[in-house]
């Protein structure tokens, strides 16, 4: 662990009381351990869980899986990372809720986790998946900030749920395509 990791991990509780703010991190070497201040400690963190969240998945057989559950597998897995420091994460969400920055580290959860599990699109489908998957990730994350079922039972069940709506749309794709060609 660096120092700056070693420095944020200290700092979770008062980070989870006062939230992601400078209240939070009242020590006189923080300016010299993060000199671009809060959100340097931001992405700090944030690649913390992210290295974490992969140097888990590494641990896994994936090679019978189909894409959704590897997308499942992936989520569950990050969302496990995630647990111990929920307060934190809802502290950080809401804090980069008011930075320009914060979309981007969605985005590097997604892009990460589609190409972990053998994403190749280059065309359309490559954003098409990616603002899909947002926007499981992003309502299951909400389920999981406030879960506290033994083994994220609830946020299991809301990603899954997200899953089949999103498994429901090249159906609905091949039903509109063919209504379309009987009217033409």
């Amino acid at each position: 662990m660096t120092k700056q990791e070693e420095f944020l991990f200290k700092s979770m509780d008062a980070i989870s009381e006062k939230g992601w703010c400078l209240e939070a991190f009242e020590h006189p070497e923080f300016e010299l351990i993060f000199p671009d201040g809060l959100f340097h400690a931001a992405t700090v963190y944030f690649e913390w869980t992210l290295k974490e969240t992969f140097c888990e998945l590494e641990k896994k057989d994936i090679n019978e899986l189909k894409t959704f559950a590897k997308i499942r597998l992936a989520l569950m897995t990050r969302f496990g990372v995630l647990s111990p420091y929920k307060k934190a994460e809802k502290a950080l969400f809401y804090y980069l809720l008011k930075n320009l920055k914060g979309p981007g580290f969605l985005y590097k959860i997604i892009d990460k986790i589609w190409f972990w599990a053998g994403d190749k699109s280059l065309d359309h489908n490559f954003y098409t998946k990616r603002a899909l998957l947002a926007g499981v990730y992003t309502s299951t994350f909400f389920t999981f900030l406030e879960d506290t079922s033994e083994d994220l039972i609830k946020t299991q069940e809301k990603l899954d749920q997200r899953l089949a709506q999103v498994g429901q749309i090249p159906k609905f794709k091949e039903k509109l395509k063919s209504f379309l060609r009987f009217r033409s």
